[in-house]
């Protein structure tokens, strides 16, 4: 969790929870010029708080839901706000989903056939 969880220094939340801001604008679904704003305190009340939320969020995912989710976001995909036990997935950019299990696999790798 970040030292600076309840403080309003969004940019030192995000840099304590070591995502860097390409990835969170990315798992966010927002633009990077949208990110910055909020980060720098110029964007709308509402942009904050959907960062502050945001942020608070991934702040009780555990290590390897941070871990999932952000390397899932450092391709383009959106973060999950649920945790990876969900059989939700990860929202792919042309329409599919993907569990985080189906990321965690090394690239390359192709799932075994199920038996039909």
């Amino acid at each position: 969790m970040s030292p600076r969880r309840h403080l309003a220094d969004l940019r030192g939340r995000r840099q304590d929870l070591g995502i860097g801001v390409r990835d969170m604008a990315a798992g966010l679904g927002i633009e990077l010029g949208r990110l910055l704003s909020m980060e720098d305190g110029t964007a709308t009340e509402e942009d904050k708080t959907f960062y502050r939320t945001w942020l608070s969020r991934i702040e009780g995912w555990s290590d390897g839901e941070r871990h999932l989710q952000s390397r899932a976001a450092s391709i383009g995909r959106r973060f999950r706000p649920s945790p990876s036990g969900r059989a939700l997935g990860i929202a792919c950019s042309d329409g599919r989903r993907e569990t985080l299990a189906e990321l965690a696999r090394p690239a390359g790798v192709l799932a075994a056939a199920s038996p039909v």
